[in-house]
């Protein structure tokens, strides 16, 4: 089957269901398709350009990331010469790279088209702009020529802006923050003085940025340091990466919802295609609950239930399966759930109602919300944790239980 295809055809279907509701459902409803359709329909490989000078550890950054060794740990950058995007990974999974030499390097490579470094990159992005632009600074050398550097990032975001009319977002990381001292200290031991250093280091980061009035997302300090075996898989006994997951949240919050998905799959932990499942599900929940909180008689009944179908389907998706509704439809089956659950929700919010004068409509969209919750809870036990249907089916009645009380 045809993924993109099928993911149309929901999309589609949605679509179609939506010009037969009234407002303000159908502008509600509207609402959470297009965002459905910009993660699943129109989802391309996020553009991540990381830049830093030589030796501020971007290769080791990038292995981090991807939890695997796609890049070789103490190249020297410059060797690169012209700078180009390379794609690594494979179908959905796949995350762009753009390959630089390091910032505020005045060799030129043979390969090279341009002495200045900047030069060289803003060349290669004329056609493609990187979503993010990450900005690798070595922990003991956040001082050392870093002006330099943020006028080197001011020039790049500018260029980025006038050929393609929007601000880059700037995201600082300090490397190699287990080399601060005390260095014995390891960085999950929380050691008051190595914490000190490591605040301090970050502080100097955002003092400069914010002195020379370039805005950025935030300055996360982590250590990218991981030993990999021959298949580029982490050694888990070598593994001393500390704060990737952090870091990578704020990479899928601030690329564009087209390159999400993909940045979610890039990475094979299933935590990252949890929490990104339960965004959407959180997005979903409130939308279905907003839909169920309007006071139009039954108009919820079945745009709740194709956004919950929509939701299931969407989780799949992220754990590696077609984005189709048979997968929905098939997996809300083995739950006892059928197409009249939103109806069902709605029938339970509207017995409560009746103890409880005045409160209909909330219930409505409290009952609905938690419904639509335990059923994503449920999607993700089965397609991201692998669990059967059946311990899928229980965490979705006891999460469901809690509409009841």
């Amino acid at each position: 089957m045809n993924t993109e295809n099928s993911g149309s055809a929901l999309i589609n279907s949605l679509e179609e269901l939506a010009s037969s509701l009234p407002e303000p459902v159908k502008r509600i409803f509207m609402e959470e398709i297009q965002s459905m359709k910009e993660i699943f329909i129109e989802a391309r490989p996020p553009r991540i350009m990381v830049l830093g000078r030589r030796g501020a550890g971007k290769s080791s950054l990038i292995n981090a990331l991807l939890n695997k060794k796609v890049a070789e740990v103490g190249s020297v950058v410059s060797e690169t010469g012209k700078a180009s995007w390379h794609t690594i990974g494979e179908g959905d999974q796949q995350i762009e790279i753009i390959d630089t030499r390091g910032i505020g390097d005045n060799s030129r490579p043979e390969s090279a088209s341009f002495d200045d470094a900047v030069e060289e990159i803003e060349n290669s992005i004329r056609r493609k702009a990187p979503d993010i632009l990450i900005f690798a600074c070595k922990s003991k050398e956040v001082d050392a020529h870093l002006d330099k550097d943020i006028q080197a990032i001011q020039d790049i975001r500018n260029f980025v802006y006038n050929k393609n009319g929007y601000k880059l977002p700037i995201l600082c990381v300090v490397t190699q923050v287990d080399e601060l001292d005390p260095k014995r200290a390891q960085l999950w031991d929380n050691n008051t003085r190595k914490v000190e250093n490591i605040k301090t280091a970050c502080g100097v980061i955002k003092s400069s940025f914010s002195k020379l009035d370039v805005p950025i997302i935030t300055v996360m300090p982590v250590c990218a340091y991981a030993e990999y075996d021959d298949s580029g898989i982490v050694v888990e006994e070598y593994d001393e990466r500390w704060n990737i997951d952090s870091l990578k949240e704020e990479i899928i919050n601030n690329i564009p919802k087209c390159s999400q998905l993909f940045q979610a799959r890039a990475d094979q932990r299933i935590d990252t295609k949890k929490n990104y499942s339960r965004k959407l599900i959180k997005t979903t929940a409130s939308t279905c609950s907003a839909i169920a909180a309007t006071p139009i008689p039954l108009a919820d009944i079945f745009p709740i239930t194709a956004l919950q179908i929509a939701m299931v389907s969407g989780i799949a998706r992220i754990s590696g399966r077609d984005f189709t509704k048979e997968n929905a439809l098939d997996f809300l089956g083995a739950m006892g759930v059928n197409v009249g659950v939103g109806f069902a929700l709605r029938e339970a919010a509207r017995a409560a109602a009746k103890f409880i004068p005045g409160f209909g409509n909330v219930a409505s969209g409290t009952v609905a919300f938690i419904g639509t919750q335990a059923i994503g809870e449920a999607a993700i036990l089965y397609f991201i944790e692998g669990a059967s249907k059946e311990e899928a089916k229980q965490k979705y009645e006891k999460e469901r239980s809690k509409a009841e009380k």
